[in-house]
């Protein structure tokens, strides 16, 4: 893990002096191929979060627009996704998905197939999602409905064999969650809630005036983890046990077998850079409320040179 962590540091350097991709990164919206209004397509909802029933059905719209001036092909896509540690979405092929349990691929169908949209046109998508009666393993799914465009003078080209160049893809987000346990095969299938701390990182950045804690969170439950459900804390203690500092833990949405790294910065006081190197604990607590009403908590402590 030490190695990950060296590599990354500069990584989260930046994304913490980003503006911009720290709101990102407070929901699950896709950013990896997405550019949405720069590119000349977006979609609405980014995200979808619901509680389904087994064997229950849920249908809906979604809105794709073309926000350029010039005509685009848009094609649908269906793909199962699960995330990476700095919670942007990674789409599966068929084959991968069979690797992510939790991949919800044939739970959706999306309509339209195929469209031509003019400059500045939208057109509603229509989806319907089914919950399997007896999904094995029990548990969250989660799946994307990606669009992606094409200059609509390329059309030729793709009836002649020839590869269409795509111009932007940008997708919502569908998080599923069981309604209720199950009974499957006479054994009896609830909600696992099991988040852990697989690390806590701190160092100092900015030629030492801040103070980086880096706290990855694995959720290793069958159900994601929302964002309204979940708190912490980074408790900056001195050599006495004494707390000098207490930080809120931004919330994100963990789904099931991924880790996300969460990251909050410290301001180090002057007095303590002008004084002799001392070696501080870096406590971080973290409680995730069940849908039985209760709570998991976990925590981790650091030592740190400040």
């Amino acid at each position: 893990m030490e190695s990950k962590i060296e590599n990354d540091y500069n990584t989260w350097v930046n994304i913490l002096s980003s503006k911009i991709i720290a709101v990102l990164l407070s929901s699950l919206i896709v950013i990896s191929f997405s550019l949405t209004g720069f590119s000349g397509l977006s979609v609405t909802p980014l995200l979808l979060d619901f509680t389904m029933d087994p064997g229950s059905s849920h249908s809906g719209t979604l809105e794709v627009q073309n926000t350029g001036s010039t005509p685009l092909i848009v094609q649908s896509q269906v793909r199962g996704f699960k995330t990476s540690l700095k919670g942007t979405a990674q789409f599966l092929s068929e084959e991968t998905a069979k690797s992510y349990l939790y991949s919800g691929e044939t739970l959706l169908k999306l309509e339209p197939a195929k469209v031509t949209l003019e400059g500045g046109e939208s057109k509603k998508f229509t989806y319907e999602l089914n919950y399997p009666k007896r999904p094995e393993p029990f548990g969250g799914r989660y799946v994307g409905a990606l669009f992606q465009a094409a200059p609509a003078n390329q059309e030729n080209k793709e009836t002649k064999g020839s590869s269409i160049e795509v111009a932007t893809r940008v997708g919502t987000l569908i998080l599923v969650r069981p309604g209720e346990e199950i009974v499957l095969e006479d054994e009896f299938q609830e909600y696992r809630v099991k988040p852990e701390i697989t690390q806590v990182n701190a160092r100092k950045v900015y030629e030492g005036r801040r103070l980086l804690v880096s706290t990855y969170l694995k959720n290793s439950g069958n159900i994601h983890i929302r964002k309204k459900e979940f708190t912490g804390t980074v408790t900056i203690q001195n050599p006495s046990g004494e707390a000098i500092e207490e930080l809120k833990i931004s919330p994100h949405n963990v789904l099931p077998d991924t880790e996300y790294a969460l990251t909050e910065l410290w301001k180090i006081p002057d007095d303590l850079k002008e004084e002799k190197e001392t070696t501080y604990s870096v406590k971080v607590n973290i409680s995730v409320k069940t849908p039985y009403g209760d709570s998991v908590k976990v925590e981790e402590t650091a030592k740190v040179r400040i």
